[in-house]
């Protein structure tokens, strides 16, 4: 009985020095890289740029079916050229051209083990990602609600950024004007049927 004991005292001293050990080893080696994963991920939760990559797959994402309509004008409230799409499997694409450069979003969607919905959104300038988020998504009858869980990928280098923002403001512009319409809707209508 001792022995056992014994045996185990060893074995679990063992484990533990052997885990502290590994765990020194992945700090040296990935301590630095996790400091500018957080820094780049918190920059791009403060500037918005995951909820701005959102944004702007939910406008665009029926772009590639719709410029082949007459009015499709009407629709492209961003004045995108050159759009195209692709859908294979679990994955949609449109690629489109915004003053003169070329840029993509793509979306995977996945279902986790408890059959949650997750989303995968990347940007892509000049055919290369620039920046990339998880998401978990919520299909509701109207739309989808999509958070973003992680920050998966952020390049500093291009003007993917300040394309992605602009857009965005766009975006945010054009929805604001639909909610002051609303207000005002048959405004036009009020002198005719109404007089004091």
């Amino acid at each position: 009985m001792l022995e056992i004991l014994a045996e185990r005292a060893r074995t679990e001293a063992a484990v533990k020095a052997a885990t502290s050990q590994h765990k020194r080893e992945l700090e040296e080696r990935f301590d630095s890289d996790l400091k500018v994963k957080e820094r780049l991920s918190q920059f791009a939760r403060t500037n918005e740029l995951d909820k701005a990559l959102i944004a702007l797959w939910e406008e665009i994402k029926h772009y590639p079916g719709w410029s082949r309509r007459d009015d499709f004008e009407k629709w492209n409230k961003l004045q995108l050229a050159g759009i195209n799409g692709s859908s294979e499997k679990d994955t949609n694409l449109v690629e489109f051209e915004h003053e003169g450069k070329v840029f993509k979003v793509s979306v995977r969607t996945w279902s986790g083990m408890e059959s949650e919905s997750y989303a995968d959104f990347s940007f892509f300038e000049a055919g290369e990602e620039v920046f990339s988020i998880s998401c978990s998504a919520n299909y509701g009858d109207y739309e989808t609600i999509y958070r973003c869980i992680n920050v998966s990928s952020l390049k500093k280098r291009g003007n993917w950024a300040k394309v992605l923002l602009a857009l965005y403001g766009q975006i945010q512009i054009a929805k604001n004007k639909v909610s002051a319409e609303f207000k005002y809707f048959h405004a036009d209508e009020i002198k005719s049927r109404f007089e004091e």
